[in-house]
């Protein structure tokens, strides 16, 4: 059997809650997709400049006080200002927060106040010659529990304060928009919180578990191969996602990866299906031979030069790929193909996907900038189409939705090819914006590019594919902001459609709002967190977790006994 002490016993866990106040602000922060940075400046200008303008004759200091009085002595009073100064005061004196620091390798840290009340004197017992050391040890233990219990006071602090500034900021927002009284909109605010929370099946436990794998996660990248059959892929169109994978994870700023393969607990196969299809294929044959061939060639070249692949018999090992031949594409190489983790935007459970160790990812619409599908949108009460689809007929399904729908009712916008006639006046991106449903239905293969066309669109996604494992569902639950439907229920689609309340329809429409980072891929090099990349490597890491907590099973299923 093939050692795997080596991928085992690398730490996983760390305590990083000197970090997650930091990650959660950084995850509050709004994406600056659909809103251009002047666009922002003169927005900020507009504002500032608004309440300048009818103050009364005043030097530009007193201006400025004022302007600041104006505006936050509604949120800020004398006796609020001393509580904070308060709770500075008493931080202060635990140590907490004059010196945070992050210890590593130790417990986690949600096992903190169990491990301080389980101290005891049997921890400070010493040996009768060490007697004359025990004031000084003990004046240590109690000055290292004073600095933990510091550390968890200040971040329970942390946390209530970025909630408070959080609905705080949100209620500043509505009350600039000039929009309903004071009351609805606290209740607007508390809700819209509430609902951004809700789309997620544990916001808490994601934020903490991102933050960690952003510490510890690490992934090697296989050097072998020349461009531009690997270490190449283009990052436009439907399968952008493989380039723009390959190209983060080739950036020396990139935090995941490691140049020494000793320290790495995944490792990358860095090819590209769609650059290969381009390339090697027969553009006049369907046969994915050629494709098998280069891939299993190269992997065995990998298992020749290099130990890590033996170790786990390619269970460590992983690629990422959105082309509809990704799954079958393994299919020459046993190892890879039933052990290796497939990272794929088809992740349909009848084609070899297997949610215990593969991962589903969404299908870019395009690469780096976003296009106009995010900008301008409309609200619900604006959006005067019930539904709409317009694609190539792909697969059996998208025939039978032309079939019962296309021309049969003026609500429901069902087409093949967008007509010519009918673009020039209104075009793909107006039709997503004014419709409260986009039809995504399954072609060929279960994922679509319409999903996260539909979300940057503001519209309500309804998935049409059975057997589709959703993309970052062990984070994400769709429920919140998406429609399922049954492939044998196409007939019934517009009953289905109408029989969302109105009240459900308007908060899975202002969910995608705060999901819609994820599946967006970002260029600016400080704004990036949570972007469909980051995600991509949570999902990866996540995996990667349960690979290793299986140990058993993974030895008694994977590895061959050894003869």
């Amino acid at each position: 059997m093939g050692d795997t002490s080596g991928y085992f016993s690398m730490p996983y866990t760390a305590e990083y809650e000197a970090e997650v106040a930091i990650s959660v602000d950084d995850f509050m922060r709004p994406s600056n997709v659909g809103l251009s940075y002047s666009k922002q400046s003169v927005l900020n200008r507009g504002r500032k400049g608004g309440r300048s303008a009818n103050l009364p004759n005043k030097g530009h200091d007193q201006q400025s006080f004022y302007h600041l009085q104006h505006r936050y002595t509604k949120m800020f009073s004398w006796p609020i200002i001393a509580i904070m100064i308060g709770i500075l005061f008493v931080l202060v004196m635990f140590r907490g927060f004059a010196l945070p620091r992050m210890a590593t390798g130790t417990k986690a840290s949600d096992q903190n106040f169990e491990e301080l009340d389980g101290l005891s004197s049997t921890e400070s017992r010493l040996d009768e010659k060490f007697n004359a050391r025990i004031p000084r040890v003990i004046i240590k233990k109690n000055h290292e529990r004073t600095e933990n219990i510091g550390m968890v006071f200040r971040q329970k602090v942390f946390d209530t304060l970025q909630g408070f500034l959080l609905q705080v900021s949100r209620h500043s927002h509505l009350r600039d928009d000039g929009s309903g009284d004071a009351k609805g909109k606290s209740e607007d605010t508390v809700s819209s919180v509430h609902k951004q929370h809700e789309v997620y099946h544990n916001f808490h436990h994601f934020i903490k578990t991102y933050a960690e794998m952003q510490k510890t996660f690490k992934v090697y990248v296989y050097k072998d191969g020349y461009k531009p059959l690997v270490h190449a892929a283009k990052t436009g169109g439907i399968y952008a996602t493989e380039g723009l994978f390959l190209k983060r994870m080739d950036d020396p700023g990139n935090r995941y990866t490691v140049s020494d393969p000793t320290q790495a607990h995944m490792f990358l196969l860095p090819y590209s299906v769609r650059q290969l299809v381009d390339f090697i294929q027969d553009p006049y044959s369907r046969s994915m031979r050629p494709l098998k061939t280069f891939i299993a060639n190269y992997v065995e070249r990998i298992t020749s030069k290099y130990p890590y692949w033996n170790r786990t018999r390619g269970a460590d090992h992983f690629f990422v790929s959105c082309h509809d031949w990704a799954p079958l594409s393994t299919i020459l190489h046993d190892e890879l193909h039933n052990n290796s983790m497939k990272v794929v935007c088809n992740a349909d459970l009848t084609a070899n996907f297997d949610i215990q160790k593969d991962v589903s990812i969404p299908q870019a619409v395009k690469g780096g900038n976003q296009s106009e599908l995010d900008i301008d949108n409309l609200p619900p009460g604006k959006r005067d189409y019930l539904a709409f689809y317009a694609g190539q007929m792909h697969g059996l399904v998208r025939p039978v939705l032309i079939q019962h729908w296309r021309g049969k009712d003026s609500s429901m916008k069902v087409y093949e090819v967008l007509p010519p006639e009918i673009a020039k006046n209104i075009s793909y991106a107006q039709h997503m914006k004014r419709s409260k449903f986009c039809l995504c239905p399954k072609g060929f293969e279960v994922n679509s590019p319409r999903i996260v066309e539909a979300i940057l669109s503001g519209c309500v996604p309804v998935i049409i594919a059975d057997n589709f494992v959703l993309p970052f569902s062990n984070v994400l639950d769709w429920s919140k902001f998406s429609i399922t439907v049954e492939e044998k229920d196409i007939p019934n689609l517009k009953r289905i459609l109408t029989n969302v309340p109105d009240g459900t329809y308007r908060s899975m429409q202002s969910c995608l709002k705060y999901i819609r980072r994820h599946f967006v891929w970002l260029e600016d090099q400080e704004d990036t967190q949570y972007d469909s990349f980051h995600m991509t490597m949570y999902s990866i890491w996540r995996q990667s977790l349960n690979l290793k907590n299986k140990l058993e099973v993974f030895q008694g299923h994977i590895l061959p006994t050894e003869n």
